[in-house]
């Protein structure tokens, strides 16, 4: 066996592409916009990590990469609720926006998406499984799974949800996976 240029023995996601540790991280968002998702409106937001030891996170993984379709993967996709939902259904979004305007004195949300831009959030990061295109296997990565005020991540008081679990394929080989899967974002660097 040939050694290769660069080799560095490291422990590395499953994914094989950088991945934030469990967690909740003061961030700052980049860009925001809304588009069609499976569900209806989805309000998707480019962020960076901004305190601590993953400061710059999304950007020093997007200046590493060398792929030449290399895509911004510090985001994240909150559906909008409709009129109709339940309450539960419009939890998500409804926090998220307590937590940027709790996060930035002055700011109240105004339907405006773009008025998010260089506001400060905190993102709760924790592990979601993913099944193979085959089905074959089920993999484990860290994914934005919900928002914080920036103090209540300063202070330590943010619960990290339990891991998001696909269902098992059954003995038939067929599964019923019963998850949302998000698209790739295809975007160029958000800034």
């Amino acid at each position: 066996m040939k050694a290769y240029n660069g080799f560095k023995a490291r422990k590395v996601s499953n994914s094989g592409f950088p991945e934030l540790p469990v967690g909740g991280y003061v961030c700052k968002i980049l860009t925001a916009r809304v588009e069609d998702g499976q569900y209806g409106e989805q309000l998707v937001i480019a962020y960076d990590v901004t305190e601590g030891e993953c400061a710059n996170f999304w950007k020093a993984a997007y200046d590493a990469d060398t792929r030449d379709d290399k895509k911004w993967s510090g985001v994240c996709y909150i559906r909008v609720p409709s009129d109709t939902d339940e309450e539960w259904k419009r939890r998500p979004f409804e926090n998220f926006i307590y937590a940027v305007e709790e996060s930035n004195s002055g700011y109240h949300w105004d339907w405006n998406e773009l008025g998010l831009k260089d506001k400060a959030v905190g993102i709760v990061i924790g592990e979601k499984e993913k099944l193979s295109r085959d089905g074959t296997q089920i993999y484990t990565n860290t994914v934005a799974r919900g928002t914080a005020s920036v103090q209540d991540i300063r202070n330590g008081t943010f619960t990290i949800p339990k891991k998001k679990e696909v269902k098992k394929p059954d003995s038939s080989g067929t599964s019923d996976n019963g998850f949302t899967e998000t698209k790739e974002n295809n975007d160029e660097l958000p800034f």
